[in-house]
């Protein structure tokens, strides 16, 4: 009997055997100079299975797979929101805006106050305000994310319309050389000068950019959602003591303010920013014994900000410890139920382990009662719903097309999700048969009658179609989950059940069904029957 279990859990531990499907890539790039690299080059640029941002939008491999393909179809040129290259880049450019927030109040120090270092900083920012013009090219050519409708738009003139229409104006304003042109065009004692001495502090605008490329990064590398928040505060802080001082600072310099002592351009640098947390977070008491008008409106405008900023982040804490105690009562209220249950039956570490990625995958975090949502709908509600679930799907069945809609109102509400692990049997050749399934998201493999591997099937496939017309349905094939899988199981009863007040119809399906069935078993094509199927998915 051990025997036989070890032979079984030795067999039914996948290694797939099944080619994986064609790189999508190859149909595009076949032939040419330098093909490795072109397609090398191309891969960085679409959807990237590995990426979390591309699981959350599409779920699985295949939904990734269909999402490559339509962008290499149509928007070949395009670069992919979710893509390796995109994520990359976004990490760089996240460092190099944090750089320019940091030496551009520098740098406006430093013209004032040190000659001989200004140079430096010029170059530096210089060059890091060419990667803002290049990050402004790569925006129009990258594909946006609609969170509304969870879809990704490719088609460049409205995504060149959403990027101008949002901030466009913002970037190209803060990388836009105006050292370099007021120094041309403009003379030192001219107004239009001074004037543009003060427009590289347009570029804190730039601060929304690099919060937002901080919460890609996050999701991409799976950082905490409460440290990376830390550590958003911080740089928050960080950059408004920043340019603050530096306003101080130049404010104090052309108004020859008389806590700044002349030559000693470290001390009052220090100084400034020293005033400027004071001011912040309104601590300490005031250094500042001006009384030139310039220094008091700055004062009471960091003040201000000061203010703001503490409300700001008080906010930001009881918005974190209410998310986190939401959290912590519905999703780790589950896990510490299923820790005790796993104590008190003493299950093995693997078993554990499987127990937690089943109910991981199940809910995803997210709780909702659908028996209570679905009754709190309109009839009319309730049917779109139902016809949304289960027509899509039973529709894929040949002889199960153009049912009455009562019938696939009346299936939509008989049907069940079930929910797989891999390695997980779902059936295997010689059961009983009593229901249909549809895979809504993951995969399977099929076995024959000789436990030989013949094909996969995932998304919005089906397997088990006989057993729902008739009593005396053998399985033909073994069913195995490759990988955590979601599935919509249709009953005999419940589909015999719906469609009842159809008898004709019935028996006609019944009819083209056992058909099949019947050429299936009497021809020996099982195999040829599901590989068939899997080669017709991949070209669609």
């Amino acid at each position: 009997m051990n025997r036989d279990k070890e032979i079984k859990e030795k067999l039914f531990r996948h290694d797939c055997s099944v080619p994986s499907p064609e790189d999508v890539i190859v149909q595009y790039i076949d032939s040419g100079y330098f093909v490795y690299f072109r397609r090398a080059f191309k891969r960085l640029l679409i959807a990237d299975m590995n990426n979390p941002l591309a699981r959350n939008a599409f779920k699985s491999n295949y939904a990734i797979r269909m999402e490559q393909n339509r962008h290499l179809r149509y928007y070949y040129y395009m670069i992919h929101p979710f893509s390796v290259a995109r994520a990359y880049w976004e990490a760089f450019f996240m460092v190099v805006l944090f750089l320019i927030l940091v030496l551009t109040p520098l740098l406006s120090v430093s013209l004032d106050g040190i000659q001989k270092y200004s140079k430096y900083f010029v170059k530096s920012v210089r060059y890091l305000n060419f990667f803002g013009i290049a990050d402004i090219f790569l925006t129009f050519c990258t594909g946006v994310y609609v969170h509304q409708t969870r879809k990704v738009v490719l088609d460049p003139k409205i995504v060149a319309k959403k990027y101008v229409l949002g901030y466009f104006f913002v970037d190209l304003l803060s990388s836009f050389p105006f050292g370099m042109t007021k120094e041309a065009a403009f003379k030192k004692s001219s107004l239009t000068y001074q004037v543009l001495s003060f427009a590289p502090f347009i570029r804190i605008l730039r601060v929304a950019n690099l919060m937002k490329y901080i919460d890609r990064f996050r999701d991409w590398r799976h950082h905490s959602y409460y440290k990376v928040k830390v550590i958003k505060l911080f740089i928050i802080f960080v950059l408004l003591v920043m340019w603050s001082s530096s306003v101080m600072y130049r404010v104090a310099f052309h108004g020859k303010s008389n806590w700044l002592l002349e030559g000693n351009i470290i001390r009052n640098l220090a100084l400034s920013i020293l005033k400027a947390v004071y001011d912040l977070v309104h601590v300490g008491s005031d250094i500042n014994n001006s009384n030139k008008v310039g220094d008091i409106i700055v004062s009471i405008v960091c003040i201000i900000v000061g203010f703001v900023f503490n409300l700001f982040v008080v906010g930001q804490i009881m918005y974190l410890l209410q998310k986190y105690n939401k959290s912590k009562n519905k999703y780790s209220h589950l896990l510490q139920e299923i820790r005790q249950y796993c104590r008190y039956k003493q299950l093995p570490d693997s078993t554990k382990k499987r127990l937690y990625q089943y109910y991981n995958f199940r809910y995803q975090k997210s709780f909702f009662n659908e028996e209570e949502i679905l009754n709190t709908l309109s009839p009319q509600l309730r049917q779109e719903i139902m016809l949304h679930t289960c027509k899509h799907l039973l529709e894929k069945v040949v002889y199960l097309k153009n049912l009455p809609i009562s019938t696939y109102v009346g299936i939509g509400s008989s049907i069940e999700p079930e929910f797989y692990l891999p390695n997980d049997i779902i059936y295997e050749v010689g059961a009983e048969g009593d229901k249909i399934f549809f895979i809504v998201t993951g995969k399977v493999a099929v076995y024959n009658q000789e436990k030989q591997e013949i094909c996969h099937l995932s998304d919005e496939d089906y397997f088990g179609e006989f057993a729902i017309l008739s009593d005396d349905v053998k399985r033909l094939i073994t069913v195995v989950a490759i990988e955590p899988i979601e599935v919509l199981t249709l009953s005999r009863s419940n589909f015999q059940k719906a469609i009842k007040r159809y008898p004709e119809l019935l028996a006609r399906i019944t009819k083209l069904a056992l058909k099949d069935a019947r050429d299936v078993l009497d021809n020996n094509t099982v195999e040829n029957y599901y590989i068939q199927r899997a080669k017709d998915k991949k070209h669609i």
